[in-house]
């Protein structure tokens, strides 16, 4: 496989990072990302991922030395130079802030850009079709609306709730109440309440936002299905009939758990079944726009 790195292109196993030149992602953790599978070799929702990556830079003052074309056409360059890959993959699109001014924190350049094309490995399919469970874990992210590369919560999820709870992902619910919901480890939360409505999170200040949730309400909201955006709460879990989760790399996946709650009837929903589809459908279709 053929990754960007900063400048040119080499197989993804030889790029690396080098420390003394980018102090100030690798030791300060200044750094942002987007990632997504193709499709068909295609870069899924392409245009929204850069958009969300210029939108994090500016979140956090990063500079960036391309405009957000020039990205997009070495994003398509990086994966005409994979086609030799039959299989569609993963890309992870890495902004690194590089080295200060003397004494300082402050960048002494443009960030680092590098494209990394790495094998597509999915969930198993047992999470489509039985649903899996997550925990709750009370964490609230830095600079919410930026896509950081940290994931301390996340990780720390991984290695105490969530084998705790025999699941298999963590759901972020905020530290000032310790019940409301705020987004997932690494993904988007729907329900579906007893009126058959599907209901997420307002996009707020809170919570990044997420591309694959807004595919999911464009999806909703043109097949004319009942759907709101307010607070959910894990009190209220135990009233609803489906959940779900959504990411760029899983798509739908079914939520038959939340620690030891038991949402609906334990399996995956109507609706649930009906997005999982509907967004599968959207992602072979899915062409760039000219």
């Amino acid at each position: 496989m053929i990754s960007y790195s900063n400048g040119k292109f080499i197989p993804t196993e030889k790029v690396a990072i080098p420390i003394a030149n980018d102090y100030l992602g690798f030791k300060c953790g200044y750094r942002i990302f987007t990632s997504s599978t193709t499709t068909k070799h295609k870069f899924f929702r392409i245009d929204d991922h850069i958009d969300r990556l210029v939108t994090s830079a500016k979140d956090i003052n990063m500079d960036l030395s391309f405009s957000s074309n020039e990205l997009s056409i070495l994003i398509k360059e990086t994966i005409s130079k994979n086609n030799n890959i039959k299989d569609d993959f993963i890309i992870f699109i890495f902004l690194s802030g590089g080295s200060p001014e003397p004494l300082t924190l402050k960048p002494k350049g443009p960030a680092h850009l590098y494209i990394i094309v790495n094998p597509l490995v999915l969930p198993p399919t047992e999470w489509y079709e039985n649903g899996i469970a997550l925990a709750t874990f009370t964490f609230q992210r830095q600079f919410p609306t930026a896509k950081l590369l940290n994931y301390v919560g996340a990780i720390n999820a991984h290695q105490t709730v969530i084998p705790d709870h025999e699941a298999q992902e963590g759901l972020f619910i905020s530290p000032d109440d310790n019940d409301t919901i705020l987004e997932g480890t690494t993904f988007s939360f729907f329900i579906v309440n007893q009126n058959d409505t599907i209901i997420t999170r307002p996009e707020d200040e809170y919570i990044l936002g997420s591309i694959t949730r807004r595919v999911i309400v464009d999806i909703v909201k043109e097949n004319e299905l009942d759907f709101r955006e307010e607070m959910v709460k894990v009190s209220d879990l135990n009233k609803i009939k489906e959940a779900f989760l959504v990411s760029s790399i899983r798509g739908v996946v079914p939520i038959t758990r939340v620690n030891k709650i038991k949402i609906g009837c334990g399996r995956p929903g109507n609706k649930t079944l009906l997005l999982m589809n509907l967004y599968k459908e959207i992602k072979e279709k899915y062409e760039y726009c000219s």
